[in-house]
């Protein structure tokens, strides 16, 4: 199974965006996407993780849409 997950990306060049932690898995940081190759038996669940940091400037307000 393929698990696939997205961390958002600014295009505005003040704002940055950092994966910090990517769940063990490779990052696409161009367009913010993360996909796990997984196996996963029936009834079982599993728990993924990531981390990212926004850094802005202090006058600016961030939303996310």
């Amino acid at each position: 199974m393929l698990l696939k997950d997205q961390y958002p990306i600014s295009i505005d060049k003040s704002i940055e965006i950092d994966c910090v932690d990517n769940g063990g898995v490779s990052v696409n940081s161009e367009a913010g996407g993360l996909t796990w190759k997984i196996k996963v038996k029936l009834g079982e669940t599993k728990t993924y993780q990531f981390t990212y940091v926004v850094k802005h400037p202090k006058d600016r307000i961030v939303k996310s849409n």
